[in-house]
């Protein structure tokens, strides 16, 4: 009886513990194959004619050759921003709940790109073009890329597991007890 107990709170912590799955970000896209590095959420910041990828946290790589747009960069490190566009310059973030960050960072950047598109067709858009990560009313639409960091529907999963193993595991070993 008492190992039903221990495994009673084991179930519990463990349900209780986020788990976070970290999505492979391109961080040379010269190389073959793709070199990539695992990250929370992915990053790329295009200073014409420089593109260059990376993971969110480490900004200081991602700006580093892009010293001409020290005011925007200095905007971006500074303000909660997912996409800023001034110019030439563009930044944009996210996929973090994703499971191929290449691709997601593809999707992205052309749903993004087609966005704006539309935006300066129907005469809306105005630079420099900023999307703050505590806002969704104004994020452009997603097309299937994810631009936000959260895992909640990878969460949910490993829960519902979770809740289904230890389930039968408390099952077994009930049965066990009651059998002698």
């Amino acid at each position: 009886m008492k190992l039903v107990y221990f495994f009673s709170i084991f179930a519990f912590l463990l349900i209780q513990l986020q788990i976070s799955v970290a999505v492979e970000c391109p961080i040379d896209l010269t190389q073959k194959p793709i070199k990539v590095k695992e990250c929370d959420a992915c990053a790329v910041v295009t200073c014409d004619p420089l593109v260059q990828f990376g993971c969110l946290n480490d900004s200081d790589k991602l700006f580093k050759n892009c010293a001409n747009y020290a005011s925007d960069i200095d905007y971006i490190k500074n303000n909660p921003v997912e996409i800023y566009q001034n110019g030439t310059f563009r930044y944009f973030s996210g996929c973090g709940a994703a499971s191929n960050g290449i691709k997601c960072m593809t999707d992205l950047d052309e749903t993004l790109t087609k966005d704006i598109d539309d935006k300066k067709a129907k005469h809306e858009y105005e630079e420099p073009y900023i999307v703050k990560s505590d806002t969704t009313a104004t994020t452009p639409s997603q097309n299937g890329a994810t631009p936000s960091s959260s895992s909640d529907s990878q969460n949910g999963a490993f829960k519902i597991l979770g809740f289904l193993g230890i389930g039968w595991i408390l099952g077994f070993i009930e049965n066990l007890t009651t059998d002698n």
